[in-house]
């Protein structure tokens, strides 16, 4: 009798330690990675915002050594960039791009500003138009942040400079 009552025993299913195991560890192990795949792809829109970056600077560089002057809007540049908006704030020239980078020229200053939101984070190039020099910001003061750690890549030293609410690197 009891091996008939065993035999109508419903063993169908999972135990709750074998469904831990199956969800727990996915989650620990995507724990660990998550932070590398963020790096990872965030590598290629770095790269296309210091392309377009540079690109930028480059084109106010010659136009002002063709002209002696900065532009007044984009469009006097020889560029082929596909602009979204564009408006002029008093010496300076804002241009947002179809890829959702905000840049602006800074006529007063000489420099060319390129910011774009990567995974949820504001990154920041800043060239230098007369020696298209640059730099990296990172709208951060934690150093470990994958921001920063993608500016780091790409600097002189690992040494920011870092003020209450950013840190700078300056790129090679």
């Amino acid at each position: 009798m009891k091996k008939y009552i065993n035999s109508k025993k419903n063993n169908k299913g999972f135990s709750s330690d074998v469904i831990l195991y199956i969800i727990g560890i996915p989650l620990v192990i995507g724990y660990f990675l998550w932070p590398i795949y963020k790096e990872k792809a965030a590598e290629p829109k770095f790269q296309a915002l210091k392309e377009l970056t540079q690109k930028v600077a480059s084109s106010v560089n010659t136009y002002n050594l063709t002209h002696g002057t900065y532009p007044n809007k984009m469009s006097e540049l020889n560029t082929d960039l596909h602009i979204a908006h564009e408006k002029n704030i008093d010496q300076n020239i804002l241009v947002e791009f179809s890829d959702n980078i905000l840049c602006m020229i800074s006529k007063k200053y000489g420099e060319v500003s390129c910011t774009q939101k990567i995974l949820g984070e504001k990154i920041g190039l800043v060239a230098n138009v007369q020696n298209l020099s640059m730099q990296c910001a990172t709208f951060t003061k934690n150093t470990n942040n994958f921001t920063n750690r993608l500016c780091r890549k790409e600097a002189e030293n690992d040494t920011p400079i870092c003020s209450s609410t950013e840190c700078m690197y300056k790129l090679k």
